[in-house]
């Protein structure tokens, strides 16, 4: 992970084609989430409702220990796919204030997004806040997994050291969040 911290990419053949390989999977990874969604919860409703709290073949609420196991889930493959996404979108030169305001909301998004199976299971009111968490997520993980292929092709390495150190600072609290979720799990 060196030329996170260097730039050195376009030097260095086996890491820009890496590179190019890892990104072309994280694309298929990103879409695939959307399918994955919508086989799982839906994006109406009533077929959020029923996952839930109404399952035909299970009448009763979703279980907590299900959530949490969802929740440990989620936040373990968000958190490592966001940190390493966002590393090499640091890479390439675009404004502080652009990868700043990228590499924040994709992190809360992903955190909000990861956690947000036991939000809906305490306040079940605000059902719809998990389509609106998830597209989210995806709207700001697409946007930099399309401006990390667009600088791979285009822009010149210019890594942003104080904003790499933000990401593993993001990347560290959603790990104490997934252990402190670990923990309740055995409760």
């Amino acid at each position: 992970m060196k030329f996170v911290i260097t730039g050195n990419v376009r030097k260095n053949k086996g890491v820009y084609f890496g590179l190019w390989g890892f990104l072309i999977f994280a694309l298929l990874f990103w879409l695939s989430g959307f399918l994955y969604y919508y086989i799982n919860f839906g994006f109406d409703y009533e077929s959020l409702f029923r996952y839930y709290f109404t399952d035909v073949d299970f009448p009763e609420k979703i279980s907590i220990k299900q959530v949490i196991e969802n929740v440990h889930i989620n936040l373990f493959i968000n958190s490592f796919f966001v940190f390493i996404i966002l590393s090499i979108f640091n890479i390439f030169n675009y404004k502080p204030s652009i990868k700043l305001f990228i590499i924040v909301a994709t992190s809360i998004s992903g955190l909000l997004y990861s956690i947000s199976d036991l939000i809906v299971y305490y306040l079940e009111n605000i059902l719809i806040l998990k389509p609106v968490l998830f597209l989210a997520f995806q709207f700001f993980v697409g946007l930099s997994l399309f401006m990390s292929i667009y600088g791979l092709l285009k822009i010149n390495s210019n890594p942003n050291l104080k904003l790499l150190k933000l990401n593993i600072a993001l990347f560290s609290f959603a790990i104490i969040i997934f252990f402190f979720v670990k923990c309740t799990s055995f409760l």
